[in-house]
């Protein structure tokens, strides 16, 4: 059973900065569910969230302020997230955010389908980064 989100958003900051907080996996300080970060490997990693959940994950593509794109499995989905990057102006960039989770099991997929939509959590990590990019003051050219 599979699920499938896809969120576009403009910030206001320059590419350089916005890239470097969505894929700098190591600086994990700022996203509110992640309490361990491991690295594993020259491109994998593993990340163990508040309920004690690991999940594992594998940088599959990555073009620097264009494209990056991870695989990830626990013992709940496993998925593909991608991020397309577009710089518009100096002080502008547009985010895409796709994800697609496959579940193991059909009791899973109904609880997360009904109860924590994907669109509401890649809104959510977007979110997430803007916070970051305001809290580091990262000013406007």
């Amino acid at each position: 059973m599979k699920s499938e989100a896809k969120v576009e958003k403009t910030l206001n900051y320059p590419i350089e900065q916005v890239w470097e907080i969505f894929t700098n996996r190591q600086d994990y300080r700022w996203r509110n569910e992640v309490v361990n970060f491991e690295p594993t490997g020259e491109n994998t990693f593993e990340e163990t969230n508040l309920n004690d959940m690991v999940t594992k994950y594998e940088v599959l593509e990555s073009d620097p302020m264009n494209y990056f794109k991870i695989q990830m499995n626990n013992k709940i989905i496993s998925g593909i997230f991608d991020i397309r990057f577009e710089k518009i102006d100096e002080n502008k960039t547009k985010v895409t955010l796709h994800q697609v989770n496959d579940y193991d099991n059909l009791l899973t997929y109904l609880t997360n389908t009904f109860f924590l939509s994907l669109e509401k959590v890649l809104n959510r990590y977007i979110f997430q980064v803007e916070t970051e990019l305001k809290s580091r003051n990262v000013t406007r050219k």
